[in-house]
């Protein structure tokens, strides 16, 4: 089962020697396994351009829609968000991580960010830039587009 990949470092056994059930990676049976791929990149080692450019997109996206449009977009803020965190999540899996997890939270930055610092162990300083840049962008977006 291990030579035809039905198991690999994850999968549970459990023997009569066992209290209780325990990954293969705990047991003589990880030897068996080859160890092809390398480990993620630790969250320090993966290039974050993308996650900060994210971070600050809501003020760059008022920008955008008040410098080059002069309307107020969601075309632009989505297009932002989404791109940055599809462009952020290619970036994790090349460094080998699996963000299989991450894909629906593209569409929900928040989300994506919270869960992209749990995944790499990073702290959530994206987050709260990303909060403090939607308070920002609010405040400018008044002065661009002033209500009626």
């Amino acid at each position: 089962m291990i030579k035809n990949k039905t198991l690999n470092q994850d999968s549970i056994v459990w023997n009569k020697n066992f209290n209780d059930w325990k990954a293969i990676k705990e047991t003589e049976l990880y030897e068996l396994i080859p160890n092809v791929e390398p480990p993620p990149l630790t969250g320090d080692k993966v290039n974050n351009v993308f996650i900060w450019l994210l971070a600050f997109a809501p003020i760059m996206a008022i920008l955008i829609e008040g410098e080059v449009f002069h309307q107020e977009s969601a075309i632009i803020w989505v297009g932002l968000n989404s791109g940055l965190a599809i462009l952020d999540d290619v970036r994790l899996k090349r460094a080998g991580h699996i963000t299989n997890n991450l894909g629906w939270a593209i569409f929900i930055v928040p989300v994506y960010i919270w869960r992209r610092a749990t995944l790499t162990k990073q702290s959530r300083n994206y987050f709260w830039v990303w909060v403090m840049s939607i308070i920002v962008a609010s405040i400018i977006s008044m002065s661009y587009f002033p209500a009626i």
